[in-house]
């Protein structure tokens, strides 16, 4: 049961990740828009999902007993920094589309925040926990929280240019 409920989450998130990025239109594409920011909106969004997911998951594994309720603490604290992150970078990308700040002055700081929280939550909330599947289950879906920041990085550098 839990190996199908860990396969199955990580399917879920991957899939999400990839086709939330792939399929949508690009800018400057029919069908897209002149929004050069709508690339790292949508990555900032799957972010967003991918910590609900998380959530349940930790929710999960804890009544399954695969991780202690301290090692579910710490790993929902660690989600409640990078959702604070993903939030504040959403508004820094309003900001500077509005004209009240530069890519380099507020959205760069802002992903390499977005990044240490992910650090943060991979070396405290995921390395501790004992069970060897939780722990994979959980670093899969870090792995797509690092695809949609990748997202975010390349579309900062190509509005940089």
């Amino acid at each position: 049961m839990m190996k199908r409920a860990t396969r199955t989450l990580g399917l879920c998130v991957l899939l999400f990740a990839l086709c939330s990025s792939a399929c949508a239109p690009k800018p400057g594409t029919p069908g897209g828009t002149s929004d050069p920011f709508l690339g790292a909106s949508k990555a900032a969004d799957d972010i967003a999902a991918s910590i609900t997911l998380l959530r349940e998951a930790a929710h999960s594994l804890e009544v399954q007993k695969l991780i202690t309720p301290q090692e579910a603490l710490k790993f929902i604290d660690g989600l409640i920094v990078l959702q604070s992150q993903d939030v504040k970078f959403v508004a820094d990308i309003r900001t500077v589309k509005a004209g009240g700040g530069t890519v380099t002055g507020l959205l760069v700081p802002a992903l390499e925040r977005l990044r240490a929280a992910v650090s943060d939550l991979q070396s405290a909330g995921v390395l501790g926990i004992k069970n060897e599947k939780a722990k994979a289950t959980f670093q899969t879906a870090l792995g797509t929280i690092g695809v949609s920041i990748a997202t975010i990085q390349a579309v900062l550098e190509a509005h940089a240019k």
